[in-house]
């Protein structure tokens, strides 16, 4: 693996100790993080854990005379448990959101604060390149919020593996089978150009990009933060500015864009129309696409936005002097 990596990436990285080294002795890793930890861990096993336990124990136990738990108690046990399910993926959204917070502040510190201490122009004097140097800088950002990622990655697998246990609960538990899957059918109707295949797939990548979401989120607001840090002289300026950057993407580059993506299907519904005026075109065969499409153009143009900032912060890099 070591060998994999470009040397920029790996610990022997002067500046990669460097950045790793300075984050050990700050005050932010020794109080913030244990407490973050600590709130993230009380939130999932008080607020999800142990009421969907506790709940799921009340269903399934027998009854004072012997009985097993009746339909009606499990349909309780089913509704109590997808709404903790929605809770802790909100709860996981709420924690990745604020990861993004915190990483794009953390990553607008890294020139801008070696600009501010005049330290800067020492480093550009060893012999290590621009490329190297914001290298260096962005392996010790992940270095440092990994355990972030793991565990908001780790909370998003466990809510993902329950809601499949509480699938397989409600199939084993269900007095008919037959007409649990009549209803999975009915859900989907083949009028409307879906089939069952068709939604799972949309919904496995759908799952496999909320659990890697965490890992973009970072890298996305790291890219930004970085590419920000290189305009400002002061920490606090860098911090300030690169929220203001995010906000301006947000309100005047993807929301415009998510807002074409949706008419899109639309516009393809209508232009169908007017060439083949005799053939009958449902609308409800976009609904899916329609929706997943807004997310990958999103995704689409962060990534590219992501590229852009690394390669801004490496020539602002080469350019620095002070």
């Amino acid at each position: 693996m070591r060998s994999f990596w470009p040397a920029w990436a790996t610990t022997q990285n002067p500046v990669f100790r460097y950045e790793t080294g300075r984050w050990r002795r700050s005050r932010f890793r020794r109080y913030v993080q244990p407490t973050a930890w600590s709130a993230a861990l009380f939130f999932f096993l008080f607020f999800v854990c142990l009421p969907a336990t506790c709940a799921g124990l009340v269903a399934v136990a027998p009854s004072s005379s012997g009985a097993p738990a009746s339909s009606s108690r499990l349909s309780d046990f089913l509704s109590a448990a997808v709404l903790f399910l929605l809770a802790s993926g909100g709860l996981s959204a709420l924690a990745n959101t604020l990861m993004g917070l915190v990483s794009s502040a953390l990553a607008a510190t890294l020139i801008a604060r070696d600009r501010e201490t005049q330290t800067w122009p020492l480093l550009r004097l060893t012999t290590l390149t621009p490329g190297q140097i914001v290298g260096g800088k962005l392996a010790a950002f992940f270095y440092i919020l990994k355990s972030s990622m793991h565990l908001v990655a780790l909370w998003r697998a466990l809510t993902i593996a329950s809601a499949l246990g509480v699938g397989i609960l409600f199939v084993l538990t269900s007095p008919d089978l037959q007409s649990v899957l009549d209803g999975l059918r009915a859900a989907v109707p083949p009028e409307a150009g879906l089939t069952l295949a068709g939604v799972g797939l949309i919904g496995l990548m759908a799952v496999a990009y909320w659990l890697i979401e965490p890992y973009f989120t970072v890298a996305y607001s790291g890219a930004v933060g970085l590419a920000v840090s290189t305009f400002a002289r002061t920490r606090r300026w860098a911090i300030a500015l690169v929220f203001i950057t995010e906000f301006a993407l947000a309100l005047a580059l993807y929301w415009p864009v998510q807002q074409v993506a949706a008419l899109l299907p639309f516009v393809v519904v209508t232009f169908l129309s007017q060439i083949n005026p005799a053939g009958n075109v449902d609308l409800t065969i976009l609904t899916l696409p329609m929706i997943g499409l807004q997310y990958v153009v999103v995704v689409l143009l962060q990534a590219g936005v992501l590229t852009v900032c690394l390669a801004t912060a490496v020539y602002r890099a080469g350019q620095l002097t002070d």
